[in-house]
């Protein structure tokens, strides 16, 4: 007893004259320890640990912020859609490259280059989720005319419709709506299925050359083409 007492001031006499033992060796001292613990690599493991605790304490506030972000837009954009309901209006967004006419409710592709045969033209719209445009009014003739007259390189060429008359002569259909054709703007020489040239003529386009009024004309030659999606 008398020993273990004497170790004990032995060890803190020193600190009562300001110097203070190495680190670890007061514990292993009083405890009968040989081995000194490596403080320093658990302290160093310790500031790891807190650096990462407080990296990742960071990227949570970051999600969470980001999190916010996304409920606050979509709460948006149901209010959005609910108000385009009430007012009658669908949300809708025309594709990249398409032309969008509120008015007629549909979303338009003028393709000048390349040039497709009709039915390859057809086939290049479908990829759009589109088909060849049917012509059904006016407003909507006038609006493909004015569109291809502005542009200095479509107006150039001509443009394919989805209308044609193959298998039945004379009776001509919307391919993309298999409705017959009620509004219509022929040049005045037309339709004449080849009349001149001796070829079936079963594919009708706007006409650079007749200031854009429709012409028939052979399926397999190629043009420029207008796709149309409707919504």
């Amino acid at each position: 007893m008398a020993l273990l007492l004497f170790t004990i001031f032995a060890l803190l006499l020193p600190i009562t004259l300001g110097q203070i033992p190495p680190s670890g060796s007061l514990v292993n001292n009083l405890v009968g320890g040989s081995t000194p613990c490596d403080c320093q690599a658990m302290e160093s493991k310790n500031k790891f640990l807190q650096t990462s605790l407080t990296n990742l304490q960071t990227a949570m506030q970051l999600v969470a912020e980001k999190y916010n972000l996304v409920i606050t837009e979509l709460s948006q954009c149901k209010v959005n859609a609910a108000k385009n309901l009430s007012q009658g209006v669908t949300a809708f967004t025309c594709p990249g490259g398409f032309i969008d006419n509120k008015a007629l409710k549909s979303c338009y592709k003028f393709v000048g280059l390349p040039e497709k045969a009709w039915n390859e033209a057809d086939r290049e719209c479908g990829e759009y989720g589109a088909r060849l445009v049917a012509i059904e009014t006016k407003a909507e003739n006038d609006f493909l005319r004015t569109t291809i007259e502005q542009d200095s390189d479509l107006r150039r060429r001509d443009f394919w419709t989805s209308a044609h008359d193959v298998g039945r002569e004379g009776r001509f259909m919307w391919m993309s709506t298999g409705k017959r054709l009620e509004y219509t703007k022929w040049d005045s020489k037309n339709p004449d299925n080849g009349r001149k040239s001796g070829n079936e003529e079963d594919c009708v386009l706007l006409d650079h050359g007749e200031d854009f009024y429709w012409n028939d004309v052979e399926c397999h030659r190629t043009r420029g083409y207008i796709c149309e999606m409707n919504y």
